[in-house]
C-alpha cells in the first residue's frame, strides 16, 4: 500500500480503502470497501482530475437532472432521523455513570458491524463530496439544487445511522468516532495533495 495506512480497532484505512479483517471459526474474512466516492465502476476523482468529456457530459445532463430534481421534490416524502432511533433501548456510558461498550453489546453480527461501520463513514464524508461537485457546477442551476439537497438528505441518514448504532451498543462508538476521523483527515489529505 502506498498511502500511510491507519489502524483503529481491526479496521484499517490505506490508499483509499477501508478493510476489517475479522475471524469465524477457522475462517478468516477480508471485508474491504472505498472510502472515495464511487458509483457503478466509476471512481470520481478531484476536479483537477475530470476530463474535459466528462464536464461536458455533466453540462449536457444538467435539463435531465433538473426534471429529475422536480420530479423527486414534488414526490419526496418528508421524514425526520429520530423517529427512527429506539431512545429507550439507550443507557449511558462510562463517563455519565453507565458502562462502557462491551462485544457482547451488539446484537450485530461481524459483518453487518462491518457494513454499518462503512455505510456511516460513506456518510460522513459527503462534505468531501459536496465540495467536489459545489466546486466544478457552483450553486446555481440544477446540479447546485441537487447537490445541495443530496448532501441534506444524506446527512439525516448518518445523523439516523449513528445515533441507532450508539442507542442499541450496535457497534463501539469509541472505535467509530476513531474510524470517523481518521477517515475524514485520510480524505482531507487526499484533496489536498491533488490540489
Amino acid at each position: 500500500m502506498n498511502s500511510p495506512a491507519v489502524n483503529a480497532g481491526g479496521l484499517w484505512i490505506a490508499d483509499g480503502l477501508l478493510g476489517e479483517r475479522t475471524r469465524v471459526g477457522e475462517r478468516q474474512f477480508d471485508h474491504v470497501a472505498l472510502t472515495r466516492p464511487t458509483y457503478g465502476t466509476v471512481t470520481y476523482g478531484t476536479v483537477a482530475n475530470m476530463t474535459t468529456l466528462q464536464t461536458d457530459l455533466l453540462t449536457e445532463l444538467e435539463p435531465v437532472v433538473a426534471a429529475n430534481l422536480d420530479r423527486h421534490l414534488g414526490s419526496a416524502k418528508d421524514w425526520q432521523p429520530q423517529d427512527y432511533v429506539p431512545w429507550s433501548r439507550g443507557r449511558d456510558f462510562a463517563f455519565l455513570g453507565g458502562e462502557d461498550w462491551r462485544p457482547e453489546d451488539s446484537p450485530l453480527d461481524p459483518v453487518a458491524q462491518t457494513a454499518m461501520i462503512v455505510n456511516l463513514l460513506t456518510e460522513d464524508n459527503l462534505p468531501s463530496y459536496h465540495r467536489e461537485i459545489a466546486t466544478r457546477f457552483g450553486r446555481d442551476g440544477a446540479w447546485g439544487q441537487w447537490v445541495g439537497r443530496w448532501t441534506a438528505e444524506e446527512g439525516r441518514h448518518s445523523i439516523a445511522l449513528r445515533d441507532y448504532l450508539v442507542v442499541t451498543r450496535g457497534v463501539d462508538p469509541v472505535r467509530l468516532e476513531a474510524l470517523r476521523m481518521a477517515s475524514s483527515s485520510y480524505l482531507g489529505m487526499l484533496v489536498a495533495q491533488s490540489m
